[in-house]
């Protein structure tokens, strides 16, 4: 063991690695994201927002993140933690996957049940 990252208060659902390497971003069950500088350990910031689990967290090079939530909301937050977008509400369905294309101009999305009650369906957000 290199290093544990201690600070959410409950289950832990989603980790992702920015591009530099430097930071990891981690989404619980305590409805928040947590932003961990990895060569220390250390929480640098607590992204709140979410009225319920937060099931996946996606980073793209520009510093931009974003989370899905069982709340049925997907959020985009700038480098500062700050709410880009109000939620976006997809199906009235847990927001289970959410991933940045490469060129960090789209979002995908995975709902528990899919996008049209079919499992294994995905939203892609502009």
């Amino acid at each position: 063991l290199l290093r544990s990252f201690e600070g959410h208060s409950r289950t832990v659902y989603s980790v992702c690695v920015t591009s530099d390497g430097k930071w990891m971003l981690s989404g619980s069950y305590d409805e928040t994201i947590r932003k961990w500088n990895i060569a220390t350990g250390e929480c640098v910031n607590t992204l709140e927002g979410h009225s319920y689990w937060v099931s996946s967290v996606s980073s793209h090079n520009s510093g931009i993140v974003c989370s899905g939530s069982a709340d049925n909301t997907v959020r985009i937050w700038d480098s500062d933690a700050k709410i880009i977008n109000k939620a976006t509400k997809g199906p009235k369905l847990d927001v289970e996957y959410v991933r940045f294309n490469a060129t960090g101009t789209r979002l995908l999305s995975d709902y528990s049940t899919g996008c049209t009650d079919f499992h294994g369906d995905y939203c892609v957000w502009n």
